[in-house]
């Protein structure tokens, strides 16, 4: 009584808050030397004030899945992502921004290289080592299916023995543990082979339970401060910048595989990295004005006119034909103006054809090459306009069975387009394509691909 007469009340000793972790490898684990969760804690710590303390806590996934599921769990979980925890409307948890970038990747030995392609179609038929009760938004519906079969292991780093012992075809891994798996595995850099896309790009946010409003505020004050800290600054560094971009033609095509080859070259002298996820035209469209891709790898010369702002990189790459298939007994349009008066069936989406078709009386939109090539073949339209990429031969699988022809209307280059704001990205991958054009290495790589009609 006396102490609160002369001085005041005493200050409130810190509510003792854990900060849990579900990595087990370092360096976001809360166990090993110098752990980020273990700076994390002691750098909130400090900056609460006396308000908290927070302790460092290490939960493999399962159980801490199990944790944040009951009401009035206490603390917060760091190095987090909403889709991981299935709570992408942010509507079960309070989430902090991102505040720090990761990439996971996608390992295997060199003498039997695995890319990750397709989302993740590419691993199908293969084992693969992943962190056990780790969610795998891109692989768990394959692993349901028995088209891969997923080895769990405790930590990465056992992931990593099992690769190196050939009792998986690939791992996944942190691309932030990398300089700790050097240190754990000498030579590991003889022997690992990492897929040229990575699995995922991703914020990593903190979150705390719904009724933890003070706490997740404070976090959301001071996890931003986190980039001005020198301390910190190194640590936060995001992964290489890799540029989302999205093809309209199947990548299992030989022309998106010579193009793909073109592009590993282009994008890694530029210093640049990219992925690259397969869309129907319309949809790749409507994603590209969403913000969802950063750019796309085949559109015509005049692409900006459907996306306003877009960058052309130039030089162009390969040449599109704008095809008249035909049944063997049909007609034979070799110009636009010969359509005039047949039934004509053009693929929604590809806008440069629905643009030049516009006038046909009887044109006819259809969901898709397959679709146009069925109504041919069956004989409901005397003509199918598709887009290709050499001069006989269009996009689409022909029907078993089919004989058609193919007449080219009309061609137009193509070229990588990317989004407004990536002036830098376009100068770089422009500067490296020009040189490529001007040595011959372009003409070499894509020349089936540029031939004129």
């Amino acid at each position: 009584m006396a102490l609160a007469l002369l001085g005041g009340p005493l200050s409130a000793a810190p509510q003792t808050l854990p900060l849990y972790t579900a990595y087990t490898d370092p360096p976001l684990d809360a166990t090993s030397p110098g752990n980020l969760t273990a700076r994390l804690a002691r750098w909130l710590s400090e900056r609460s004030e006396g308000r908290y303390r927070f302790v460092p806590t290490q939960l493999p996934r399962g159980p801490l899945d199990a944790l944040v599921a009951k009401p009035g769990w206490t603390g917060a979980v760091v190095w987090a992502n909403p889709v991981w925890f299935g709570d992408t409307r942010q509507q079960r948890f309070l989430w902090t921004s991102a505040f720090m970038q990761g990439a996971d990747l996608v390992v295997s030995r060199r003498e039997q290289p695995v890319e990750y392609l397709l989302e993740g179609r590419s691993l199908q038929g293969l084992s693969v080592a992943s962190v056990a009760g780790h969610r795998l938004v891109d692989l768990d519906g394959l692993v349901a299916a028995g088209k891969l079969r997923r080895v769990d292991a405790p930590r990465a780093l056992d992931g990593l023995h099992l690769l190196q012992q050939g009792r998986v075809d690939a791992a996944l891994v942190q691309a932030i543990s990398m300089d700790y798996f050097r240190q754990e595995l000498p030579g590991l850099d003889g022997w690992l082979y990492v897929a040229r896309q990575p699995r995922d790009t991703y914020g990593r946010h903190a979150f705390t339970a719904l009724g933890q409003t003070a706490l997740r505020d404070f976090l959301a004050r001071q996890l931003p401060a986190l980039a001005a800290d020198p301390e910190w600054r190194a640590v936060l560094a995001p992964p290489p910048r890799q540029l989302r971009l999205v093809s309209v033609d199947p990548l299992s095509s030989a022309y998106n595989q010579a193009l793909r080859a073109l592009l590993d070259r282009v994008f890694e002298r530029a210093g640049l990295r990219y992925s690259l996820t397969e869309r129907p035209a319309e949809r790749a469209l409507v994603e590209l004005r969403t913000g969802q891709f950063d750019g796309d790898i085949t559109r015509h010369q005049r692409f900006d006119e459907q996306l306003p702002g877009a960058l052309r990189v130039d030089p162009s790459h390969s040449t599109i034909f704008e095809l008249a298939l035909t049944r063997r007994d049909g007609p034979r349009p070799a110009r636009w103006e010969d359509l005039a008066g047949l039934r004509v069936a053009v693929p929604r989406g590809y806008k440069r054809i629905e643009a030049l078709s516009q006038g046909l009386a009887a044109r006819e939109l259809v969901e898709g090459v397959d679709v146009c090539l069925r109504m041919l073949v069956q004989g409901r339209v005397e003509v199918c306009v598709e887009p290709g990429y050499t001069p006989t031969t269009g996009l689409g699988r022909l029907p078993p069975g089919a004989e058609l022809q193919a007449q080219v209307l009309s061609s137009s280059d193509m070229h990588l387009w990317l989004a407004a704001g990536r002036d830098d990205e376009a100068r770089r991958l422009g500067a490296v394509l020009a040189q490529m054009e001007r040595s011959g290495e372009l003409a070499q790589l894509m020349g089936a691909f540029r031939r004129k009609p």
